[in-house]
């Protein structure tokens, strides 16, 4: 009796290393290098959890994964995270809940799966209160509740979580200074998300003079900015690669088209704008982010093809496909 078990626990288990190992798939598929965008040793660690879950805690209640096409792994990792993260919740889990959660939100993010991304995070907002873990509750609201929804186009919730995102962070005070630099970049994120979400409403433009002054905030105090250094300069490049995203969206020129010669004032706009970006590619290649890099350097050829230089659009191409190849960032 007790070796059926075994064997029929066993088996859920490879079922589950299956649909795990469909992340590592994933990554192929879209070019994605785990060592820069999810940390190998997280990934095994969700491995090693899940199969110790289902061998030695027969009261975790899962749903079964069968061995699907490669062309539904995608799907068939998705519903077993999420599986897997709804029964952690029930079984008071909290931690793990919010491990994986931390994990896996960007990933989801990077594959495109916005709905499935907000669902991690509703399991995941209650582990939060549960823990009474403010920084984390304020940055599920902000990104898996908020960013995720408008993704998803839902943005009058989106705007709802994102505010009370930044509420809760702001109020968080200073009881330690890597809690409340931890809250205070958060706060930072919703503004930004916020101004990309009020693109051509006239109000991003205060939103992102609020994330930058925040920031800015953080690098002054001697201790947050020891503390913070890198996460505030990544996220002040963001700051600037979403304003220069801003106004190409703005004047209708984000994924195509290009400027008319005679419309000396959008120039200037573009000309601003192109000075932004680059800028920001600059920071994200000294941080060795190539994600956003690659992000960067797309915004970059467009705001170039805007201004007509399609030659110089075609070298930044160029670098932005060789970039692509060497240091296996997602394909966009």
């Amino acid at each position: 009796m007790l070796g059926n078990k075994l064997l029929d626990r066993a088996s859920r288990a490879v079922a589950w290393f299956g649909a795990v190992g469909a992340l590592y798939a994933l990554l192929d598929h879209f070019h994605v290098d785990p060592k820069i965008e999810l940390p190998l040793l997280g990934a095994l660690t969700l491995d090693v959890f899940l199969l110790t879950e289902l061998l030695l805690f027969p009261t975790v209640k899962l749903v079964e994964v069968k061995a699907a096409p490669k062309s539904q792994q995608p799907r068939a990792f998705v519903e077993a995270l999420l599986d897997f993260a709804r029964s952690l919740q029930k079984g008071g889990n909290t931690t793990t809940v919010l491990e994986i959660r931390d994990s896996m939100s960007h990933l989801l993010h990077l594959l495109g799966e916005h709905e499935a991304r907000y669902q991690l995070g509703e399991i995941a907002l209650a582990a939060a209160v549960q823990a009474d873990d403010k920084v984390r509750h304020a940055e599920i609201l902000i990104d898996d509740l908020g960013w995720a929804a408008f993704k998803a186009h839902q943005k009058q919730r989106a705007e709802g979580n994102i505010n009370r995102g930044i509420s809760l962070a702001s109020a968080i005070g200073q009881l330690t200074p890597r809690d409340y630099g931890a809250a205070q970049l958060t706060a930072a994120k919703g503004y930004r998300h916020l101004a990309m979400m009020a693109a051509g409403s006239g109000s991003a433009t205060k939103y992102l003079e609020s994330s930058r002054r925040i920031l800015e905030m953080l690098n002054a105090n001697p201790t947050t900015a020891e503390m913070f250094r890198q996460s505030t300069d990544r996220d002040l490049a963001q700051v600037d690669h979403a304003e220069a995203t801003i106004i190409l969206r703005d004047l209708g020129l984000e994924n195509s088209g290009e400027l008319a010669a005679a419309n000396a004032q959008a120039t200037k706009k573009i000309q601003d704008g192109l000075a932004i970006v680059s800028q920001s590619a600059t920071a994200f290649e000294r941080l060795g982010d190539y994600e956003r890099l690659t992000k960067a350097l797309i915004t970059k050829e467009r705001t170039l093809a805007a201004l007509g230089d399609e030659t110089a659009a075609l070298e930044i191409r160029a670098q932005r496909e060789s970039l692509a190849r060497s240091h296996s960032v997602r394909k966009q």
